[in-house]
């Protein structure tokens, strides 16, 4: 897919008020994780990612927090063997505090410390 076609994967999916889950495995990497963020940002649907598996690494988390600043309905986010690194984890963690997610999972994703202040913590999890 080219650049314009993910970023309007990430609008289509944001316009598309019924969609309640996106699972997008061994597509994603750090180049278009961004490209379909500035699509998705404005998504109020969705209530459950899939994410797992992909190339993506504290670059394609950074990416996500905007959407996840907004994201009123999400309450599963998956993004299980991807490289995220404690620092990619720490990001994502944080942006969620105001979060209704209530579930979260990465597990192989070379996370070597959590360092997250009790203030930040999701309330739902």
């Amino acid at each position: 897919m080219t650049d314009e076609d993910w970023e309007k994967l990430g609008r289509d999916i944001s316009n598309n008020t019924h969609l309640n889950a996106v699972t997008l495995i061994r597509a994603l990497n750090d180049q278009n994780m961004p490209l379909l963020f500035r699509g998705l940002t404005r998504s109020s649907s969705i209530g459950m990612i899939y994410f797992s598996d992909n190339a993506l690494s504290v670059v394609g988390a950074r990416s996500m927090v905007p959407f996840l600043q907004n994201a009123s309905n999400l309450t599963y986010l998956g993004l299980s063997q991807n490289n995220l690194q404690s620092e990619g984890f720490n990001a994502l963690f944080e942006t969620m505090r105001d979060s209704p997610i209530e579930s979260l999972s990465c597990r192989g994703c070379g996370i070597g410390s959590i360092e997250i202040e009790n203030d930040f913590f999701p309330k739902h999890l």
